[in-house]
């Protein structure tokens, strides 16, 4: 198993864009954790919104990559929101540590009414962070004791990035448009300071709520994911939501997965979710049962006459 993961490391540190593709990596649940892919999703649900989710790949693997992650955001004023993310990704012996700070300034094209409940809110939010990477060459057992690769221990990299985003909703629709992580410069693996342009994605998404009755609404889902010299990447997803507590649904990865969703609405201001990947169209189908999906979300308002109500994305 440790050969395994040398040959993993030693590949992925020659191609690191394709080895740290988890760290701009599309949640399962994406629609409702809007702030890993947009940082102007920051502060849209209109309270202090606190997530932990860990993510875990290819399940019945040793040394399979693992994510967790942290988040919060809120409104800082009528114009203004910031949040705050965190996530660590972990791939046998090589592990990444990214924090990412991010500000929002909101304009209110719509605002709420006595006669209708729905504001529209036009967002622009920008993004600022650093990306640690960790290879731990000294947990490995090497059986030439003068093996290059192993010589100088571990290796360590930092990189700077930045991100930017736009997004426009209401409570029943909403389309972003965003540039997540857009790495400036690494530093860290020896004297030189080198330009990194890896995974500059640009993700368009956008959703709608249609209220089939007072028990059941639908929503709808799509986001493209645009890359430079790859194909561009889609996915496309249905939730149901049951009596405003419980939502049920699917999603379809371009060329990978069929994922399954679930998400339970304990109170106003607790939601417990879990999703399911199944690699249906991909290579990874035939070494793996799938990958799994939990997270926690709460939320606080620091006004006592507001009502929390559940956010539909």
């Amino acid at each position: 198993m440790k050969k395994i993961y040398l040959i993993i490391v030693i590949i992925s540190f020659f191609t690191e864009k394709s080895l740290w593709a988890q760290q701009d990596m599309l949640l399962s649940r994406y629609m409702f954790d809007g702030i890993t892919i947009n940082p102007a999703y920051a502060g849209s649900h209109e309270a202090l919104s606190a997530t932990l989710l860990v993510r875990e790949r290819w399940a019945d693997i040793e040394g399979a990559p693992s994510t967790t992650m942290f988040s919060v955001h809120s409104p800082l004023g009528q114009s203004i929101a910031g949040g705050f993310l965190v996530i660590r990704d972990k791939l046998g012996i090589s592990e990444r540590l990214g924090y990412h700070a991010m500000g929002v300034y909101r304009i209110a094209l719509k605002k709420e009414t006595d006669n209708t409940k729905q504001k529209t809110t036009l967002a622009f939010g920008i993004q600022v962070g650093t990306i640690n990477s960790r290879y731990n060459f000294e947990s490995l057992e090497a059986k030439d004791p003068f093996d290059v690769v192993l010589a100088d221990g571990n290796l360590n990299a930092s990189t700077f990035t930045f991100g930017a985003g736009t997004y426009l909703y209401t409570t029943k629709w909403y389309i972003g448009l965003s540039a997540p992580r857009i790495s400036l410069s690494t530093f860290g693996l020896g004297a030189e300071v080198a330009v990194d342009d890896a995974a500059q994605n640009i993700l368009l998404n956008a959703g709608y709520v249609f209220g089939l009755t007072n028990f059941l609404k639908i929503k709808p889902n799509f986001l493209l994911r645009i890359q430079e010299a790859t194909p561009t990447r889609y996915n496309l997803n249905l939730n149901l939501l049951l009596k405003n507590r419980i939502w049920i649904g699917g999603s379809y990865r371009s060329q990978d997965s069929i994922n399954l969703l679930a998400q339970l609405q304990i109170t106003p201001q607790l939601q417990f979710a879990y999703a399911y990947d199944a690699y249906a169209f991909s290579e990874r189908n035939n070494f793996t049962v799938g990958s799994h999906e939990f997270s926690v979300n709460y939320r606080l308002s620091f006004f006592k006459k507001k009502v929390i109500e559940p956010s539909l994305f």
